[in-house]
């Protein structure tokens, strides 16, 4: 039995760290590299991963190329699998179905070496596996420990453990008891242990007849499986973390058990006696019990009465033995089926087994051997796969006249670490034979790596189209290995299953080309009549490349144009980019080769110099370099006379527009209002017809220009139209308190309400509600009534009101205030939303009075700032008026103080999206009017400590006039 820690896979291709387990080809017997050429490999592989900063896969190839060696692209490492690029291009991957390589800790990777030795602790270990196992170093220290994830399970031996003597891989605890040897036995994912009792004494010793193991566990449970054996599953959530078989134990009953020994070097006929049963050998279950302290085994006390001299010695499995459950489906693997034991199953065996028919002595019964090999392709779909051959290494041959070994091709899901003999898959086609003997020192044949590969003269050998079919549908692969004639005793033949290693020269295809679009302007890939118009004479095309090797890339564009009536002709010639790094790719039409008028399509095929890409989709667009020939025609909807503050309508018409290819290709309108920024947009009912219902915020009285242009499908700006206007004062006196939307006196003297003073119908009063505030001498120390509302600088104190003003409109808000401290950041009056101010007027520490607002509604939102151009002296106990107005049509916020202007900023930045101003981008802040506070973040901030009084909001944008008239009247 064999513990297993089978790590999942992880492929990390160019980009990957060294996270991957390990792989390995050619580092142990039956290499498939030459050990010069892996020698050289080496060296260039750390040469390229010490001194390049490209990708691994293009420093690889690019050294491969300049020393004329195979490279390997460490960063591809796997357990199963490692990749060399090759000199003349491409890339040699050496599929191994078992593991090779293992992964350090410091990211560096050791050949596996299973070879036992002391450790520093005085405990016994593998050199270098994939499983933290720990073998007794003698004394009381336990049997045997294995460790993951920093959980851990061990079990002791219920008397101290001699030194152990060791023999390769194997630790033998000679004389555990009277005649009785402990073997345990290290694997690159596991362990196996052996009692091998050697007397019939040994056999009737009642201590023999139950042995008691003490377990110490951490983070894990041992417990009982459904097969008799057991598992190790994790403490808190019993996930399995490692699982055995049923327990067993066999005598020598065939010949080719007596003697055996643990030293490494056995009779080359026969299997391994210690490692199962074999022909002509008696078996039975060995029965265990699992407590919270202790497993106990129990061998079957009949088998141990019917022991004699001529069963000896007899094997002893016990349960310790666990396999670390495989999550990996697709994970490649090797097994071997034999005729003697056809129910038994032998996943990933270790060392060497048999092929054809095994006839001597030392087979104990006559039985046909047969070796399976799986290997997994999946991600190979887009690979090109060149050639592809299959090695394995022999090590023992009947004699050294050569017989054939056939290899063919079974079906992959008929194969898994559960086939036996019974259950074995059918043989398919024949992928290749060889006439081979290897590894018969007697005879003067050494071991040998066996290869096979495509034989031109032989038609029926296919591997390499074989895997090129599979690995186009990421589909896995298996092969039996057999004599061709199992009935000879001289095709008798032995393999390291190991070594199993399917080699496959290969490139990566490009992935077809994909997310095409035309830039300049940026447009997406369409055919047909919702093709896009463009306006540039040397449009980018642009796609996105793929490779998943990667070598560097470049694409090939080739365009048309789409004649009618005519044949397509192509536009100029082929177009390359130059070779980089996968990703976009952009090439430019040269300039001179697109007519007004026409239409063309363009399609990308990318290419590594190895292998081209497919197509991409063709992508069409019309050229038009013409613009609207018309300035529109603007008219007026709205009746009466235009006032300050409202949002009269317009409709904007083609006006007799005409393009000599395209006729009436008037898209769409472009405006803006007293600005040569024509940012705002109307859109037609239908192509070349009139945009109607076009409403424009007119925020201030006085003489106004609206500025319309047309714009075709291209994009093509035509000659702009001025309409000139007159707008009328809202009120006859904007800065009075009867023009404004709201106005808070703040006159009470007691109570939580701040009247609205501003003119109007009794339902248009929106009250203040005050929390937290005093009612204290206003700023008008002559008038006697005249009042303010204090509040100390706390979080509670504050006033509210709906929102009084649409922000995306122009609006003006004043106050007058008192500060009275200036070491935080003091917020006089504000309009929120859910994250931020539509607008705030404030004291900051390090701007002075500051009137902004922020540029959208989302949190962590950048904001415009009008400010003075330095925050002058300290204005603690000094009232102060103040003045904000927002006006959009200026993209603009300013500050006044005391009248004064302070300074202005653009609220939408003349950096963003190339536009000054965008009125769809200026949002309305909803979430109320507010005293004494702003909000930021979510959060309401910066409480006001201090005086406020006399708050006004006008819903127009008032002059610098009206300010300073509104500042110096009491």
């Amino acid at each position: 039995m064999t513990i297993s820690r089978a790590r999942r896979r992880v492929r990390a291709r160019a980009v990957a760290l060294v996270l991957t387990p390990a792989l390995m080809v050619g580092a142990l017997s039956g290499a498939t590299v030459s050990e010069a050429a892996t020698t050289a490999s080496e060296a260039a592989s750390e040469s390229a991963s010490s001194t390049s900063s490209g990708t691994p896969s293009e420093t690889a190839s690019e050294l491969a190329r300049e020393t004329g060696e195979p490279v390997e692209v460490t960063a591809e490492r796997d357990v199963y699998e490692r990749v060399f690029a090759q000199p003349e291009g491409g890339f040699r991957s050496e599929l191994s179905a078992g593991p090779r390589w293992a992964p350090q800790p410091d990211g560096s990777w050791k050949d596996i070496d299973t070879d036992l030795e002391f450790k520093p602790d005085g405990s016994v270990g593998p050199r270098t596996a994939l499983i933290d196992v720990e073998f007794s170093g003698g004394g009381t220290d336990p049997l045997v420990a294995v460790e993951d994830s920093g959980r851990s399970a061990a079990l002791s031996w219920p008397a101290p453990l001699p030194t152990p003597v060791l023999l390769g891989d194997t630790a033998e605890y000679r004389s555990v008891l009277p005649g009785v040897d402990l073997r345990m036995t290290a694997g690159a994912e596991g362990f196996r242990q052996i009692l091998v009792v050697r007397t019939e004494a040994a056999a009737d010793d009642p201590e023999l007849a139950e042995i008691e193991l003490a377990q110490h566990t951490d983070g894990l449970r041992i417990e009982e499986n459904a097969a008799g054996g057991m598992s190790v599953v994790d403490a808190v959530t019993g996930d399995s973390v490692f699982s055995g078989g049923t327990p067993l134990m066999w005598d020598s009953g065939s010949e080719a058990g007596a003697n055996a020994s643990a030293d490494p070097v056995k009779d080359a006929l026969r299997e391994d006696p210690a490692a199962a049963p074999m022909p002509g050998d008696s078996h039975a279950r060995v029965d265990l019990d699992i407590d919270a302290d202790s497993v106990t085994l129990t061998p079957d006390p009949a088998f141990l009465d019917a022991v004699d001299a001529s069963s000896l010695p007899l094997y002893i499995d016990p349960p310790l033995a666990v396999t670390k459950p495989d999550k990996s489906a697709s994970r490649s693997f090797y097994t071997w089926a034999n005729s003697a034991f056809p129910s038994t199953e032998y996943a990933n065996f270790d060392d060497d087994k048999g092929i054809g028919r095994c006839l001597g002595g030392g087979c104990g019964s006559p039985y046909t051997g047969r070796m399976y090999f799986e290997y997994n392709l999946d991600g190979w779909e887009n690979r090109k796969i060149y050639d592809a051959t299959f090695h394995v290494y022999e090590t023992w041959a009947y004699n050294c006249t050569p017989s054939w070994v056939n290899l063919y091709l079974v079906d992959a899901a008929k194969l898994s670490k559960a086939t036996n003999w019974n259950n074995k898959p059918s043989d398919d086609n024949l992928m290749g034979d060889r006439k081979v003997a290897y590894g018969n020192e007697e005879h003067g044949c050494e071991n040998g790596d066996v290869a096979f590969n495509d034989n031109p003269d032989e038609t029926n050998e296919n591997l390499t189209a074989t895997v090129r079919s599979k690995a186009g549908t990421g589909s896995a692969i298996a092969f039996s290995l057999r004599a061709a004639d199992e009935d000879a005793a001289g095709g008798w033949k032995r393999f390291k299953g190991d070594s199993g290693t399917l080699q496959i020269f290969y490139n990566t295809v490009p992935g077809k080309p994909a997310s095409e679009r035309t830039t300049s302007p940026t447009t997406s890939c369409v055919t047909g009549a919702g093709r896009p118009f463009i306006r540039d004479d040397t449009p980018v095309l642009t796609v996105n490349v793929t490779d998943p090797d990667p070598h560097n890339v470049r694409a090939l564009y080739r365009v048309w144009d789409m004649l009618p009536n005519a044949n397509d002709v192509q536009v100029y010639g082929d177009l390359w980019t130059a070779y980089k790094a996968d990703g976009v790719m952009e090439k430019a039409i040269p300039a001179g080769n697109l007519k007004h008028g026409h239409t063309y399509h363009w399609h990308a095929q990318a290419t590594d110099g190895i292998d081209d890409s497919a197509w991409s989709d063709w992508c069409e667009f019309s050229y038009d370099n013409t613009r609207p020939s018309t300035r529109p025609k603007v008219t007026l909807e709205t009746a009466g006379d235009i006032l300050s503050g409202t949002t009269p309508t317009f409709s904007f018409a083609p006006n007799g527009s005409v393009d000599p290819a395209y006729g009436n290709d008037v898209d769409r309108y472009v405006y803006g209002l007293n600005t040569d920024t024509l940012a705002a947009s109307a859109d037609p009912a239908a192509r070349g017809a009139a945009a109607t219902g076009v409403g424009v915020a007119v925020p201030k009285f006085g003489l106004n220009v609206l500025s319309v242009a047309s714009v075709d499908d291209a994009g093509n700006v035509g000659p702009v139209e001025d309409y000139v206007f007159q707008s009328g004062r809202a009120c006859d006196d904007p800065p009075a308190e009867q023009c404004a939307v709201a106005s808070y006196r703040l006159d009470e003297t007691s109570g939580t309400t701040g009247a609205d003073s501003a003119s109007g119908a009794s339902g248009d009063k929106d009250p203040l509600t005050v929390t937290g505030g005093t009612w204290v001498a206003g700023s008008n120390s002559a008038v006697a009534t005249d009042r303010a509302i204090r509040f100390d600088g706390v979080a509670g104190g504050f006033g509210t009101a709906t929102s009084l003003v649409d922000t995306r409109q122009g609006f003006t808000v004043m106050a007058r205030a008192k500060v009275s401290d200036v070491s935080e950041n003091r917020a006089v009056i504000s309009q929120t939303g859910a994250n931020g101010n539509g607008f705030a007027l404030y004291w900051s520490t390090t701007l002075g009075w500051v009137f902004g607002r922020h540029r959208d509604a989302t949190t962590g939102t950048d904001a415009a700032r009008a400010k003075a151009s330095a925050p002058g002296a300290s204005p603690v106990g000094k009232w102060v008026h103040l003045a904000g107005v927002f006006d959009p049509s200026q993209n603009s916020v300013t500050l006044y103080v005391n009248g004064v202007e302070q300074g202005t900023d653009q609220v939408i930045p003349s950096n963003s999206d190339g536009t000054t101003y965008d009125p769809t981008r200026v949002w309305h802040a909803d979430g109320g009017f507010q005293v004494g506070r702003a909000r930021w973040s979510g959060a309401f901030a910066n409480p006001f400590k201090g005086d406020i009084d006399d708050i006004r909001v006008y819903p127009t944008v008032l002059g610098a006039r009206d300010i300073d008239k509104a500042a110096n009247t009491d």
